[in-house]
């Protein structure tokens, strides 16, 4: 069962806590002028991470995510939630 944000502290009969949510966030994978590449969470500032493929980049932007909200929790701060909505690739001339 998912519950919103809001509902949450309405309903704490769902069992609710903060290991059993799991959110998803939009990451930018950018390719550098190096050849590398760059990725970022636009709802996690200062979340970034790099690598020398796009696998590899996505593997360390995913440890970056997890260890960027874990330490939001340790230090009792609020977790954001995903904001964005849908990611989408626009071709233009």
């Amino acid at each position: 069962m998912y519950l919103a944000p809001g509902d949450r502290a309405e309903h704490p009969e769902a069992g609710w806590s903060e290991e059993a949510v799991t959110s998803r966030y939009a990451v930018v994978v950018e390719r550098a002028e190096d050849g590398g590449y760059g990725a970022y969470a636009p709802d996690l500032p200062g979340c970034v991470a790099v690598g020398e493929t796009e696998e590899e980049t996505i593997s360390l932007m995913r440890e970056a995510i997890e260890f960027h909200l874990a330490g939001l929790r340790e230090a009792g701060e609020a977790v954001p939630d995903p904001s964005t909505a849908r990611v989408a690739l626009i071709e233009a001339a």
